[in-house]
C-alpha cells in the first residue's frame, strides 16, 4: 500500500512539475517578445464617436501616462482634427503633436458595447466609459493565469486593432504594476464650438498649442 501511495505521489509531482515548466515557458514567451520589450511604447484607443486615449508606457521609469483627447479635438497649427478615418494616422498625429517617439505603436477602435463586454469578462461588472475602465484596470492585480485569457479578452475589446496577445499583455501588466498618471489635452473651451467652413457646419475643440507642448515635455521626461 505504501509503495502504491509513493508511486501516486511521484506521478502527481511529475505532472505538477511539467505543468509549472510549461506555464513558465509560456509566460517567458510573453516577457521575451519584441512587443513586450519595446520601450517606450505607445497605445491609442479610439472610442467610436467619442474621445481618444493616448497611452505612453515607459519601462525605464515604470510610468504609464494616459492622455485624453476630447472628441472633436482640433489642432489649430496643422488645421486638422486629431481623429482621422484611420487610427494609425490618429496616433501619428498625436505623436507629432506631443513631439514623442516610441519603439512600439499600437491602436484599437472600441465602442460602448465592446467596453462593456470586456468589463463583464475581466472585471465582472458593467462599464461603458473607457476612462473608468482604465482606472479599474490600474487597480486590478494581475492573475498568473491571465496569460491564457489575454487573446480572448482582446477579441472582446476590439477586432479593429493591431494589438496582439503580447502587446496587450504589456498594456495590462503596466497598468497593474507601474505608476499611472492621467492627463487631458487642454482646449480653449471644454465643449465644442460650432464653426462654418465652406458651407459646412463643424464642431471643434481648439487645442492650445503651448499647453500641448508642455504636456509633451512632461510626458517625455
Amino acid at each position: 500500500m505504501k509503495k502504491r501511495s509513493s508511486i501516486i505521489i511521484a506521478v502527481v509531482v511529475v505532472v505538477i512539475s511539467i505543468a509549472l515548466g510549461g506555464y513558465f515557458l509560456y509566460l517567458r514567451s510573453f516577457k521575451m517578445s519584441q512587443e513586450y520589450k519595446s520601450t517606450p511604447s505607445h497605445f491609442l484607443f479610439e472610442v467610436k464617436k467619442g474621445d481618444i486615449y493616448f497611452v505612453r508606457i515607459d519601462d525605464e521609469s515604470r510610468m504609464v501616462h494616459i492622455v485624453r483627447f476630447p472628441h472633436f479635438s482640433f489642432d489649430p497649427v496643422t488645421k486638422s482634427y486629431i481623429e482621422s478615418d484611420y487610427p494609425e494616422e490618429s496616433l501619428k498625429r498625436i505623436e507629432k503633436l506631443l513631439n514623442l517617439e516610441s519603439n512600439g505603436s499600437f491602436y484599437a477602435l472600441v465602442d460602448e458595447e465592446s467596453i462593456d463586454d470586456f468589463s463583464k469578462v475581466v472585471l465582472k461588472k458593467e462599464m461603458k466609459d473607457f476612462e473608468s475602465l482604465l482606472k479599474a484596470l490600474a487597480k486590478r492585480s494581475m492573475n498568473p493565469l491571465d496569460v491564457f485569457r489575454i487573446h480572448r479578452w482582446l477579441r472582446k475589446l476590439s477586432t479593429d486593432t493591431n494589438l496582439n496577445r503580447y502587446s496587450f499583455y504589456k498594456f495590462l501588466y503596466a497598468l497593474s504594476n507601474f505608476g499611472v498618471r492621467y492627463h487631458e489635452a487642454v482646449g480653449i473651451t471644454k465643449k465644442p464650438v460650432v464653426v462654418k467652413v465652406e458651407g459646412k457646419t463643424l464642431k471643434r475643440i481648439y487645442l492650445i498649442p503651448e499647453k500641448i507642448k508642455e504636456l509633451g515635455r512632461e510626458i517625455g521626461e
